[in-house]
């Protein structure tokens, strides 16, 4: 089999092909093909990692190139990690943003809008060239801004085998895998969890986590408060989390907390780009050492956490058909009510598929499911319901109000701001009206967020 990568000269490369290395009995690699415009990051990076190769035995051959089509043809995936303009431009979009008072981060606001402009014809040239070269491949991108890519691929690929892919799933799911190993004293494989995330790429809700089919989203929510209430100055507000009972993605700091996010872009240099830039030289130092054969620590500051992880293991179940559920940015294909059905989303699907190597997307539903236990909000609201037990008979189990009675307006004030189920379509207040949840801003929290709405991962 042949996997291509894209941008091969990247800092990541390395780390992706030790997880190519580590995975040879289940992913049979014969050829790597690494195809970069930059010849000299690409024989310091190729050569690196060629002396990685030969040092895990020579499982496959490691091919440098500049030619796109000879890296694309016959290929079986595709891996795209590109940066058009280099960091260069990253950095100049970063600084249009400041020059103008925007965001200029990479995948948000200015600066990502920018990139996804100059990156966006090139990522199609490549997969119309996947088309007529290698037919059937599927494409792994994993080229910033994600989300916008693939949605740009959907014409191309109507099937689905323009997949986006991002590490801040994986990240958070280790998160909270290591959240629950310190509550518990234990050890968790990685594999028994499943994260429920909805959103656009960087700009998702993290909804539900199961370890073993076991919902334990409860104790992730009370371990993150209480570390937020434990900060000075929170990124979050932890009432806010509580009440809407999800955890945002980090870049949605960039829309909630713009002035903050300004008054930082204030303070460069340095850049995050600049960062990055004087990390990648050192990098580079390192690869060029010609006694290297492992990826150096340095790498870490790279950011991109479990970049490798998540590209060789979703390419593996691919592949493998081993019936996994992935985080991917995809078209929902009608599994969102209510949305287009081209609209790209980042969510669970279950990679499967072989010998037809298939996404498989689960419908989504309008109401809550029971991965959000609900038993403190339903003590509270006992509590406080027997006083007036006659008015307030609306006692609910998770999500499922027993009856539709209203309370009073006493018990309404001391339960409407901490109780997550009233902010649903059948839920009404004293006055008869449905409540709605504020934003940190102020704004009116979007129906298209509804907490309430969960992803189901069991059927197709």
């Amino acid at each position: 089999m042949k996997i291509t990568v894209i941008g091969g000269g990247s800092t990541y490369s390395p780390e992706l092909v030790s997880g190519f290395l580590q995975r040879t009995a289940t992913l049979p690699v014969k050829e790597l093909w690494l195809m970069d415009i930059d010849p000299e990051r690409l024989e310091i990076v190729g050569g690196f990692i060629r002396r990685m190769v030969a040092a895990a035995g020579n499982p496959f051959s490691v091919q440098l190139t500049d030619d796109r089509n000879q890296a694309i043809r016959g290929a079986a995936y595709v891996v795209t990690q590109l940066r058009v303009g280099k960091m260069a431009a990253r950095r100049e979009d970063e600084y249009l943003g400041q020059r103008h008072g925007l965001i200029g981060q990479e995948t948000t606001g200015v600066g990502g809008m920018a990139k996804a402009l100059r990156t966006i014809p090139v990522v199609r040239e490549i997969a119309e060239g996947m088309r007529r070269l290698a037919p059937g491949a599927v494409l792994a991108n994993f080229t910033n801004p994600a989300g916008l890519i693939t949605q740009s691929l959907t014409d191309i690929f109507p099937s689905g085998e323009g997949i986006g892919v991002c590490n801040v799933p994986i990240t958070t799911r280790m998160n909270f895998i290591q959240r629950l190993e310190k509550r518990s004293g234990g050890t968790i494989d990685p594999a028994s969890t499943r994260l429920d995330t909805l959103g656009l790429n960087h700009l998702s809700w993290h909804r539900g986590f199961t370890v073993d089919g076991k919902d334990r989203w409860a104790e992730i929510l009370e371990d993150v408060t209480a570390e937020l209430r434990a900060q000075a100055e929170p990124d979050w507000d932890p009432e806010w989390i509580e009440t809407r009972r999800m955890i945002p993605n980090y870049y949605l700091q960039y829309y909630y907390h713009t002035d903050k996010k300004l008054a930082a872009q204030k303070r460069w240099p340095p850049s995050r780009a600049e960062e990055v830039m004087a990390v990648e030289q050192r990098l580079l130092e390192e690869y060029a050492d010609p006694n290297r054969t492992a990826p150096p620590e340095d790498l870490t500051k790279r950011g991109g956490a479990y970049y490798s992880t998540a590209a060789t293991q979703l390419i593996t179940a691919h592949y493998a058909g081993l019936d996994e559920v992935h985080v991917v940015n995809t078209a929902h294909r009608g599994a969102v009510e209510g949305w287009p059905k081209d609209w790209v989303l980042e969510m669970p699907v279950t990679v499967s598929g072989h010998p037809s190597r298939s996404l498989r997307i689960a419908s989504i539903s309008s109401r809550g499911s029971s991965s959000t236990s609900c038993s403190p909000c339903r003590r509270q609201f006992t509590a406080i319901a027997k006083p007036c037990a006659r008015r307030c008979a609306s006692i609910h189990s998770a999500h499922r109000p027993i009856r539709r009675t209203r309370l009073c307006r006493i018990c309404w004030k001391q339960t409407a701001s901490t109780c997550h189920v009233f902010g649903k379509d059948d839920s009404n207040g004293p006055d008869g009206k449905r409540p709605q949840a504020k934003s940190p801003g102020g704004g009116i929290f979007p129906q298209a967020m509804n907490p309430t709405r969960k992803i189901f991962l069991g059927a197709d």
